[in-house]
């Protein structure tokens, strides 16, 4: 289940729409990172909750419930523990804020590099929006 300890609140960028048509074009790239649920004891309850990578987990959702990934398909997940002294919500906005956007430039050679090995600018289009 989703983590409410995701720092991500609003939409930007990519939609999930997107991010799942990407999934189902090249598969899941990064992992999902995970931490158990605990009972009001303290102990686990064999439940996850998923701090990092919700987004992801939502294009994962959509994709099973369009059947075009089994709902058996195993998912790559760091699993956290769930008594780690950083938090889930470090975690979250750790990997929302350490990234480091594509320059400009970059991106642009990235297209070029694709055209030259024979994707065209359709395939293009639509794996980048």
């Amino acid at each position: 289940m989703r983590s409410q300890s995701n720092v991500r609140r609003i939409k930007a960028g990519v939609s999930v729409e997107e991010l799942t048509e990407g999934i189902a074009r090249r598969g899941l790239l990064q992992s999902l990172s995970v931490r158990p649920i605990l009972a009001g004891d303290g102990s686990e309850t064999a439940k996850f909750e998923i701090p990092v990578g919700g987004r992801r987990f939502q294009a994962l959702s959509l994709l099973a419930k369009q059947k075009r990934l089994a709902k058996t398909t195993h998912i790559p997940c760091i699993v956290r523990d769930a008594k780690s002294k950083i938090l889930a919500e470090d975690d979250s906005l750790a990997e929302n804020t350490q990234r480091a956007t594509l320059h400009p430039l970059d991106q642009f050679r990235a297209f070029l590099a694709l055209r030259e090995k024979g994707q065209d600018n359709e395939e293009i289009t639509a794996a980048f929006s």
